[in-house]
């Protein structure tokens, strides 16, 4: 048994806040999920928002494990103070996450109807009806998050967490304000029920993209580093980031696959 209490102090000064910030990041989504249910007294709101999300809690968990394993390698360079390694492995996780969100945004916009189709049975004409409305706008949430995600997993692979939880905080808290606004019209904007609630999510990640990549450019002083790092990309990252982090982003996204999955 490990007697150091400054390890268990590091556990918990680094463990915690990263599981709150995982959890409170969950409950983004889940906000859209609630809120619709006011909606229509049929819940079909409800099953066309809830349905859909599987499909997003599968794009961000995805994206989450592919930032998360960028920490194998940031903190193995970190150990060694290697500031140059950890700028070059950040562009090829920041590359990895966005031209994944970007790919996946892409397909949902160009064919709405084959992706829903995963989740939402085509008997449930409703439903399907409302998800059609729901999904092509949540999923430009997709990219603005992937930035987020991958500057958040560098934060953690040099120690820096508590900001990642305090910038997915706002990201809840304007999410569930949007869509008071947007969902049930107030403010004098129009009622636009689950398309209010998908613009709401874009706007709630956006601003929490902002304020990470405030932080991570001109704040934070772990990792000096510019806009311009991200261009430059070596192989050996590449190979590196394949057999070792990887192989994390693959094993984070399963459960959020299997989720999706059942929902057929």
């Amino acid at each position: 048994m490990i007697r150091d209490k400054d390890f268990y102090r590091s556990i918990f000064r680094l463990a915690l806040p990263t599981a709150f910030q995982s959890l409170i990041s969950l409950l983004v989504v889940m906000a859209d999920n609630l809120m619709v249910t006011r909606i229509d007294p049929d819940g079909l709101s409800f099953a066309a928002v809830a349905q859909s999300n599987s499909i997003t809690n599968f794009v961000n968990a995805a994206m989450t494990g592919l930032a998360g394993g960028s920490v194998v390698l940031i903190a193995q360079y970190w150990g060694k103070k290697d500031t140059d390694a950890i700028r070059s492995v950040c562009s090829v996780v920041l590359s990895l996450c966005v031209g994944f969100a970007v790919a996946v945004a892409g397909l949902i916009r160009l064919f709405p109807g084959l992706a829903l189709s995963m989740v939402i049975s085509a008997k449930e004409t409703q439903v399907l009806d409302l998800g059609m409305q729901y999904l092509p706008i949540v999923c430009l949430a997709y990219i603005p998050f992937a930035v987020s995600a991958s500057m958040i997993g560098m934060l953690k692979g040099v120690e820096v967490v508590r900001i990642t939880l305090y910038t997915t905080v706002v990201s809840l808290v304007s999410n569930i304000l949007f869509n008071y606004i947007l969902i049930f019209g107030k403010l004098g904007f129009p009622a636009m029920g689950v398309r209010g609630a998908a613009i709401a999510t874009v706007l709630a990640r956006l601003i929490e993209a902002t304020l990470v990549s405030f932080y991570f450019f001109k704040v934070q002083r772990s990792i000096p580093i510019k806009a311009r790092d991200f261009l430059q990309h070596k192989r050996w990252v590449w190979t590196d980031y394949a057999r070792f982090g990887l192989p994390v982003a693959i094993t984070d996204a399963q459960w959020a696959l299997v989720g999706m999955l059942k929902m057929v």
